[in-house]
């Protein structure tokens, strides 16, 4: 075997060792976002309007919830608690909703 193989091979050894170490890495990871994503699960499911095929859409959509102080700005961002102001005491026009 010339020096060049043997050099190649064992940077290929390296290379697999390091690999194997990233994998571990996101397979730690992936196991403390799924218990992240299941609380976040619960968290949605507790909201009334939101069903078990909505709840998916909006995880992938937000990707983090602890951007939000309270449910209320949450079900106010996805648009499910949308709130009517109405001007004065007139009577013309619709109310706006914000």
């Amino acid at each position: 075997m010339n020096p060049s193989s043997f050099l190649i091979k064992e940077h290929i050894a390296y290379l697999n060792q390091e690999i194997e170490k990233i994998r571990q890495q996101i397979a730690r990871s992936d196991r403390s976002k799924i218990l992240t994503l299941n609380g976040e699960h619960d968290l949605l499911d507790s909201i009334p309007g939101i069903g078990k095929a909505t709840i998916p859409h909006i995880l992938a959509e937000l990707d983090d919830l602890e951007k939000f102080d309270h449910v209320r700005q949450l079900v106010a961002f996805i648009g499910l608690a949308p709130k009517e102001t109405l001007s004065g005491s007139s009577i013309k026009g619709k109310p706006k909703i914000v």
